[in-house]
């Protein structure tokens, strides 16, 4: 055995191959058969490498390691355009907070799920800036009934698709928290930052992205401990506020999105009910 069959040896191991096993194989600057008819990829992609898992004799996934001299947003929307041909369609929202912050490590990271029906097969793809354009996985998965990504939750609500979730500025840690909604009209979702920027600073570290998304500055302030900013988001009628306060090194993150005429009828039962407060005496 060669060092390349060493190291390749090594490498299923860790991902999960047993000494004898054929539960995970390895291909490297090429893809495996099993590719075949179920990784698709956009012309002039660079293939690093391949990862076929069958844990009980079936496959059950097969990834490929990619390059590509498309930008992340490109690149995603190329191999969103070749599945959709076969019948994929984008994964179904699910219940609980999936946007406001990403984490430190997601950083820069673009795709998402595509599903053929609600058992699938699904396919998940993720690209993020290179110097040569992006790098990025291309991975599908076997059906999955009643409990993949494409199944849908009965209950809960999803984080509304109005704003793309949040990355941690450059230099700094974020590890986002949970997230809790209000009748659909609203969400709200928190985060801890950990940076030696200021609570202010912090804030306009984030406007880029806003900016990015479309949405327009209404108003911004705070100092070290306390900052903000207001944004009217491209999505109408939505609307969003940034919050970020901490005396030291951490942060907490508070992002709220919410309808204006929610906000507005909202407002108008809480005066209701106050004047039925005070008519009664309380």
């Amino acid at each position: 055995m060669n060092d390349a069959e060493r190291y390749r040896d090594l490498a299923e191991r860790v991902l999960g191959r047993s000494a004898d096993g054929t539960e995970v194989s390895l291909t490297l600057d090429g893809l495996a058969p099993e590719a075949a008819g179920r990784i698709r990829m956009p012309d002039g992609t660079r293939v690093m490498g391949c990862i076929v898992r069958r844990p009980t004799g079936e496959v059950t996934s097969v990834t490929a390691y990619v390059e590509s001299s498309l930008d992340p947003k490109a690149f995603g929307d190329a191999v969103r355009g070749l599945y959709d041909a076969d019948g994929y369609r984008p994964a179904p929202p699910q219940p609980g907070p999936m946007g406001g912050f990403r984490s430190s490590g997601m950083r820069g990271l673009a795709g998402g799920i595509l599903c053929r029906g609600e058992d699938g097969p699904w396919i998940q793809s993720n690209g993020r800036a290179s110097t040569s354009g992006s790098e990025g996985v291309i991975s599908w998965n076997g059906p999955a009934p009643g409990g993949g990504p494409c199944a849908p939750r009965p209950h809960g609500m999803a984080f509304p698709d109005v704003l793309p979730p949040l990355d941690a500025p450059e230099g700094v840690d974020l590890m986002p928290g949970g997230g809790y909604g209000g009748g659909g009209g609203s969400w709200t979702t928190g985060g801890a930052a950990y940076t030696k920027l200021g609570a202010r600073e912090l804030v306009d570290a984030f406007a880029a992205q806003f900016e990015t998304a479309g949405a327009r500055k209404i108003g911004s302030g705070g100092d070290d401990v306390v900052g903000w900013s207001e944004w009217k988001l491209a999505k109408e009628p939505w609307s969003a506020l940034l919050l970020a306060f901490g005396r030291d090194d951490r942060k907490e993150l508070q992002l709220r999105v919410e309808r204006e005429d929610y906000r507005k009828r909202e407002d108008a039962m809480r005066r209701g009910m106050a004047s039925s407060w005070r008519m009664y005496g309380f």
